[in-house]
């Protein structure tokens, strides 16, 4: 109820994706005259790019550990993967019971080796995270924008996420995008990026230069202060 008394008296409405739009429009029934889409840039540092480091391979989670995120999938994923591509997954992020089922679930499989569950990760570790990383993967069933996915980009990470959502547009054309709920189909994307060394580097190259420019933050203030100028007029 909140949520739609702000949208019918907000002189207008700015959504963070294209999913976001279509959503507002569908569920609070405003005109298409009175909402735009301009995308968010994510914290400065990750538009600085920081030295590769020479660590043990790994892949990488980043978000919080909830069934909407999708880590079961992930899972499941990786059970499926070849013995000799398979390597750990660093999952940063909270969780509660869902992040225990996972946990029981990895513990009964016994494969808890394959997994790192680092407690506290600022920035900066983020950055270094994301920037080794052989690939980021994040097939989340939905999302109103999915910042971890342009983070990684960023850094030189490629991505897996999902063909759903926000995500493509987040993603962009150079992330590999699953069925979320396909576990096939998320082990397929992650196989692909770990093994096929052309796709991996026109990923790396394609999925930084389209975070750099589509998520600019100059060009997104412009377009924030236009709007702002547009009903000042």
């Amino acid at each position: 109820m909140k949520w739609q008394y702000a949208c019918n008296h907000a002189d207008h409405i700015i959504c963070i994706s294209e999913c976001t739009k279509k959503d507002v429009l569908e569920f609070y029934n405003v005109p298409d005259h009175k909402v735009e889409v301009i995308y968010q840039p994510v914290n400065p540092i990750y538009y600085t790019p920081i030295a590769k480091s020479e660590t043990q391979p790994y892949m990488l989670y980043v978000g919080a550990i909830n069934s909407r995120k999708n880590l079961f999938g992930i899972v499941k994923a990786m059970e499926l993967m070849p013995e000799d591509v398979r390597m750990p997954l660093i999952v940063v992020g909270g969780g509660g019971s869902y992040k225990q089922k996972v946990q029981q679930y990895i513990a009964e499989k016994g494969i808890e080796n394959w997994f790192m569950w680092p407690d506290m990760v600022d920035k900066m570790e983020l950055q270094r995270l994301y920037t080794n990383a052989k690939l980021l993967v994040y097939p989340s069933f939905y999302e109103g924008f999915g910042l971890p996915v342009v983070e990684a980009q960023l850094c030189g990470c490629p991505v897996v996420t999902s063909n759903v959502s926000s995500l493509p547009e987040a993603g962009g054309p150079f992330s590999l995008q699953a069925d979320p709920n396909s576990a096939e189909d998320i082990c397929d994307k992650m196989v692909k990026l770990l093994t096929d060394t052309e796709l991996r580097q026109k990923t790396i190259e394609g999925g930084r230069r389209y975070a750099a420019e589509t998520f600019d933050p100059q060009r997104l203030a412009r377009q924030l202060m236009n709007v702002y100028e547009k009903l000042k007029n």
